[in-house]
């Protein structure tokens, strides 16, 4: 009968499997990273904003002594604020780099765990190769996200480092010596070159590199 024809038994299977299956193409992926970019971005300049009084008031404590031996207490250092800088002084610094921290990210991961996906398949031939756990995800799966999470927050200090080096400048700035987060930048590159720029990058790099990689292979 017509119904039994394999002809259009095969055509409605292949049809079916089309409509679907993910869209994954190139031209789905693009608009996709732009999104994350930009929501990345706006997320975490929003972050950035709200936390740095409170960075601030931390860098302070870290770094001050009071009369008694200890560190201030928030309270004096929100009393002295008018001597010591504002909280929010060296905001521009890192508000200025979440954009492209963000960019760093988010194009690094994918761009490794693409690469992983390529020379995985073009070595075993199937990209789902590795021992599935209670939940279904593979143990090479969480072995990608792990390792290109680390390779992510190694590239992303790159941009952390200095954004963070000229904010701690300005957080400490009491005696006035910058006028803002620019100027700063201007001073330590005059003085210093990029090498002061970048001072603290291996500090940096271990923090960031551990990190994103367990940040990234928990949550995946």
């Amino acid at each position: 009968t017509k119904n039994n024809n394999p002809t259009q038994q095969l055509a409605r299977r292949v049809t079916a499997v089309v409509a679907l299956r993910p869209r994954s193409t190139t031209t789905a992926r693009k608009p996709r990273a732009i999104h994350d970019i930009i929501a990345g971005g706006i997320a975490g300049s929003a972050g950035i904003f709200v936390g740095h009084p409170l960075d601030s008031l931390k860098v302070r404590m870290q770094t001050m002594s009071s009369s008694s031996g200890g560190g201030p207490s928030i309270r004096s250092l929100l009393s002295q604020s008018s001597r010591l800088g504002s909280v929010w002084n060296g905001l521009p610094a890192p508000l200025a780099g979440a954009a492209a921290l963000n960019a760093s990210i988010f194009l690094t991961y994918g761009s490794t765990t693409r690469l992983w996906d390529d020379i995985s398949i073009g070595c075993d031939g199937d990209s789902s190769s590795g021992k599935n756990n209670n939940n279904g995800t593979s143990s090479s799966s969480i072995a990608k996200e792990a390792i290109c999470g680390g390779i992510t927050g190694f590239v992303s200090s790159f941009v952390m480092c200095p954004t963070e080096h000229i904010k701690t400048k300005m957080q400490l700035n009491s005696t006035g010596n910058y006028n803002n987060s620019f100027h700063a930048a201007r001073e330590i590159l005059a003085t210093h070159g990029t090498a002061g720029l970048y001072r603290g990058f291996a500090a940096t790099a271990i923090r960031q590199a551990p990190g994103f990689c367990v940040y990234f292979g928990t949550y995946e």
